[in-house]
């Protein structure tokens, strides 16, 4: 009711009297998407430039925002939830106000989504609202700062993403993979590791991830795919290394190129799985690390996946060899990106009412090896995506999370 009314210019000045800004204001951080999304919209209503400028809007709103407008496109009737396209498109360009956010929608991908509803709107209010929000967004000047384009990440960062995204259960498997296909589009990752991929899924993230060259490792069964990012990585080679002894055919990735002409190698694997596979899984992570170690030493390694290992398989093999950095360690342990399998919040596996234990584990990793040379990327950031709920079906995009890295290109020792 309260965003109706505030839909009126006549009735700003009232709601603004009552103090509703100091009330919103903390519901942006509540659980539930829906109410952070009306909040959101309330405030950006009755907000003026500075108050807009100073509230400190989170990340995670941000990023369902711009997940909204493109599932509202997807639909027959381009309305999402309550949500029509036109009553999105004005809350992002009311958001877009403040510098921080207009960077993060820009980050999450808005800018090609509103290109899409200029070029589409059924109506006359629609194509103003894309229009004058692109305008907002793109213009060349903001508090004297130059808008960030989303065609390509910068030059001075690599953007890493490995995630496992279940593809061996059918539940919910169209909106679980169009939620990663949003994220992909959104945060365009320079490389991306994926486990668990069928067949359905790769058509799925083919058709609609278009920036991107795929490289899989088989098409049945479920298998595992690097994408890598037509204009920033140039591949060289490519090579698919099976364990032999692997009951459940399992292999190592590998592929040799250039990331923003930096000579790097790429490996993912998704491990040996259950308890009882222990000492396959230990032997394939040891000859998975001696390519890691012996890669040609002029090439940053970068090996990610779904290693299925527990730290105790670890230490038994007696720790990683001298040169590889466990990176989740090397960003500072951080507790909240800890385990990446953890079933006290990810509700997609079911386990019997009577259970009280929910195990959590950090099943996916990344491992670097620097050149002999200096480093020349480092890594500043390591961050856990895919925790939101999918609202149409009430589950996560995936029984794991995924992991997001971000690395400086440290120019000195590029040169």
């Amino acid at each position: 009711m309260l965003y109706i009314v505030t839909m009126f210019e006549e009735n700003i000045q009232r709601i603004r009297d009552l103090k509703c800004i100091e009330t919103l204001t903390p519901y942006l951080n509540s659980a539930d998407n829906g109410i952070r999304l009306l909040s959101l919209a309330v405030l950006s209503n009755i907000a003026n430039e500075s108050e807009i400028q100073n509230l400190k809007i989170n990340d995670g709103i941000i990023r369902y925002l711009v997940w909204a407008v493109s599932m509202a496109l997807k639909t027959e009737c381009e309305v999402w939830d309550i949500w029509s396209l036109t009553e999105l498109a004005k809350i992002v360009k009311q958001v877009a106000r403040n510098d921080t956010n207009r960077g993060l929608l820009v980050q999450h991908g808005v800018v090609p989504l509103l290109v899409e509803i200029a070029e589409q709107g059924e109506t006359e209010e629609q194509y103003a609202q894309s229009t004058e929000c692109l305008q907002e967004i793109t213009s060349e000047e903001s508090n004297g700062k130059q808008s960030i384009s989303d065609e390509e990440s910068s030059p001075e960062e690599i953007k890493l993403l490995s995630w496992n995204i279940e593809g061996i259960s059918t539940v919910n498997i169209k909106e679980r993979t169009s939620a990663v296909i949003t994220f992909i589009n959104s945060e365009r990752p320079d490389v991306i590791f994926l486990q668990e991929v069928i067949v359905d899924t790769l058509e799925m993230l083919s058709r609609k991830c278009l920036d991107y060259t795929f490289i899989e490792s088989a098409v049945e069964s479920y298998f595992t795919v690097i994408m890598v990012k037509h204009k920033v990585v140039q591949v060289t080679d490519s090579k698919i290394i099976p364990f032999t002894s692997s009951t459940q055919g399992r292999t190592l990735q590998k592929v040799e190129c250039t990331i923003k002409a930096l000579p790097c190698v790429l490996m993912t694997s998704h491990l040996e799985s259950m308890k009882t596979h222990s000492d396959e899984r230990k032997h394939q992570m040891k000859r998975a690390l001696h390519h890691v170690v012996n890669a040609s030493r002029d090439r940053t390694v970068l090996f990610g996946g779904d290693f299925n290992i527990k730290d105790r398989e670890i230490r038994e093999m007696k720790g990683l060899p001298k040169g590889v950095l466990d990176l989740w360690i090397e960003t500072g342990r951080n507790k909240e990106t800890q385990f990446t399998w953890d079933t006290s919040i990810n509700t997609n596996q079911t386990w019997a009412a009577n259970q009280d234990f929910k195990p959590k584990i950090r099943f996916d990793r990344i491992y670097m090896r620097h050149p002999k040379t200096e480093p020349v990327i480092s890594p500043v950031s390591f961050q856990l995506i895919g925790q939101e709920k999918i609202p149409s079906c009430d589950c996560f995009p995936s029984d794991h999370w995924g992991i997001l890295v971000r690395f400086d290109i440290n120019k000195s020792n590029t040169t």
